[in-house]
């Protein structure tokens, strides 16, 4: 007889259970996005407006749930073996030229330039969770 009641209470529960708000998914998203450490090899299609695609390849590292990251560029040939390091959820970004051997600190401005020519800016790369101030969820 128990098992016959708690179906109908668990449907019951369930029915009368809070719909989860906005800033509770957009909470889950960046979670899921920003997991403590994480390795990953990513791939970045950009058309431009010629109808041209270019597509980049890199292995990604992240550490203390986006705080750092670091990209090392595998494809196109031009630019393999480059690599970019963002700290401070990209507040400080370095790049390394793998033909100059150079390492370049970029200007705090140059977070909101386009990264490479696509519509996400170095900001958007290693933001962790700055979209809670951006944006208003709503469901």
């Amino acid at each position: 007889m128990k098992r016959i009641l708690l179906c109908p209470l668990f449907l019951i529960i369930s029915l009368f259970a809070a719909e989860p708000t906005g800033e509770e998914i957009l909470d889950k998203i960046i979670k899921h996005m920003n997991p403590e450490n994480a390795k990953g090899i990513m791939e970045q299609t950009i058309i431009t407006t010629t109808g041209e695609k270019r597509t980049f390849r890199y292995e990604t590292y992240m550490a203390n749930s986006g705080e750092k990251s670091l990209m090392r560029y595998l494809e196109p040939s031009r630019v393999k073996g480059n690599a970019l390091l963002m700290t401070n959820y990209s507040d400080n970004i370095w790049m390394y030229n793998r033909r100059t051997g150079r390492v370049r600190k970029l200007a705090s401005s140059a977070k909101n330039q386009k990264f490479e020519g696509s519509d996400f800016t170095y900001a958007d790369m290693g933001s962790g969770e700055s979209w809670k101030d951006e944006y208003t969820p709503i469901l």
